[in-house]
């Protein structure tokens, strides 16, 4: 039975990252060197060697200056972070800034677009009035003219007959109405004009609905 039980593997070390392995090979070039200057400290590449640039902690308080290279080293991974992270925050301000910018823009000629609207809309209103009291005089100055003849005088009464009542049976007709001509007139001007207020009432909300 001890011949198909398997054998536990051997427990292996944890393995340890690239970043820690180059900060701990640091250390040891470092040491042999001699003790860092506590305001200024050389800055190593990933294959650490000395890439020639310098990092001054001159901004850090005197008791939190890194001593050792490691710390050195992590100090240094921190600013990079913290200035590549300033400059991240800075660029969405640039672009929040543009976007801002775009938008006043377009809200300057939705605005111009919408007075233009205004003024031709103005404009065929008036026109519109114009022309609907214009046909309304037209239609008081001359009356129909199955009510007057051409002398001017009221037309006599019409005599016709009905076959279907009898060929002989006269009916006469008398053209009257309940409603005259000039009322039919100003009833559909009327119902005219509250069309048109009503229509530009609702494209008028339309617009304003839109822009907010």
């Amino acid at each position: 039975m001890n011949k198909f039980r398997k054998s536990k593997p051997a427990s292996s070390p944890p393995s340890m990252s690239r970043t820690m392995q180059v900060a701990l090979r640091d250390e040891h070039s470092l040491q042999s060197q001699g003790t860092c200057s506590p305001n200024a400290a050389s800055i190593y590449d990933s294959n650490g060697q000395d890439s020639g640039a310098t990092i001054s902690w001159s901004f850090v308080p005197r008791g939190m200056i890194p001593r050792t290279p490691v710390a050195q080293y992590w100090a240094f991974r921190a600013v990079a972070a913290e200035t590549v992270l300033s400059e991240r925050v800075q660029h969405q301000n640039e672009l929040i800034q543009v976007r801002l910018t775009e938008e006043e823009k377009r809200t300057k000629e939705i605005a111009a677009i919408v007075r233009v609207n205004e003024a031709r809309q103005s404009k065929l209103e008036k026109f519109m009035i114009i022309l609907i009291a214009f046909l309304g005089y037209m239609l008081w100055r001359n009356p129909s003219p199955d009510t007057y003849d051409p002398s001017g005088k009221k037309r006599p009464l019409t005599h016709f007959t009905i076959p279907i009542l009898s060929p002989f049976t006269s009916v006469v007709e008398n053209e009257t109405g309940v409603f005259g001509t000039k009322s039919v007139v100003i009833f559909v001007l009327a119902l005219a004009v509250l069309v048109f207020f009503a229509f530009r009432h609702w494209f008028t909300s339309g617009i304003r609905w839109h822009r907010s």
